[in-house]
């Protein structure tokens, strides 16, 4: 993984970047959608276990001392506030999102520094297998293609009291992540489910991990406004 940093306004900017591809949203971002990266940042910035039920960190590891507008991002760090991000869209809250990552961030470090090595840039088209041996494959219409695809699989607890054991463990109540390389792995996943579990969250983040990658790369300095 490059060690290459970015600062806060080039972490929004291509965050908002990802997040409007097809939306018809406006290019210039809106202040609500700042707000809710730093949110996530002052909840990640809580290391006393009152709020959060998971120590560590979501968005930063701890050789990265700056904060506020000063702050320094990798592409992982970014990435895992895309990651953030579509678990809020998906209904979670900003507590449960940053608990699930600090919990897994190890995991899923591993899968972004596969897919930044392995999997080629994001793309409407298609990829032959034959250009990417490392990666599942499928076949359509007569061509192996290469699948490149990776899903988070998870799930949030809310009827707490039906499930005794967990109620008084917040963190609990999240679903450790697991991951499928591939619709195929995917697939057989959900066939190995038991009949009692009826729901699940599936977020695929290939896709995401590399639209991040790509705009850093082209991520304009912007300069954040110091309140008086």
């Amino acid at each position: 993984m490059s060690n290459i940093t970015y600062r806060r306004g080039q972490a929004e900017w291509a965050l908002w970047q990802v997040f409007r591809l097809g939306s018809g949203a406006r290019e210039t971002m809106p202040p609500a959608f700042s707000a809710r990266i730093k949110k996530l940042l002052d909840l990640d910035r809580d290391q006393s276990g009152v709020k959060l039920a998971i120590a560590g960190r979501a968005f930063s590891d701890a050789d990265k001392r700056r904060s506020g507008r000063d702050a320094e991002f990798d592409s992982f760090d970014v990435f895992c506030l895309a990651l953030a991000l579509d678990l809020l869209d998906a209904g979670f809250q900003q507590i449960d999102a940053v608990n699930l990552i600090r919990g897994a961030r190890d995991k899923i470090q591993a899968e972004f520094n596969r897919i930044s090595a392995l999997y080629p840039a994001s793309t409407r088209g298609r990829h032959l297998a034959k250009h990417h041996p490392r990666l599942p494959a499928f076949v359509e219409r007569g061509a192996r293609i290469a699948d490149t695809k990776v899903y988070l699989i998870t799930r949030k607890f809310e009827l707490a009291e039906t499930r005794p054991l967990l109620a008084k463990q917040r963190d609990a109540l999240i679903k450790e992540p697991a991951f499928a390389r591939g619709r195929e792995a995917l697939q057989q996943h959900m066939m190995s489910l038991s009949p009692f579990s009826r729901s699940l969250l599936v977020v695929e983040f290939a896709h995401t991990a590399k639209l991040i990658e790509g705009f850093l790369a082209r991520a304009p300095i912007v300069n954040r406004a110091r309140k008086s």
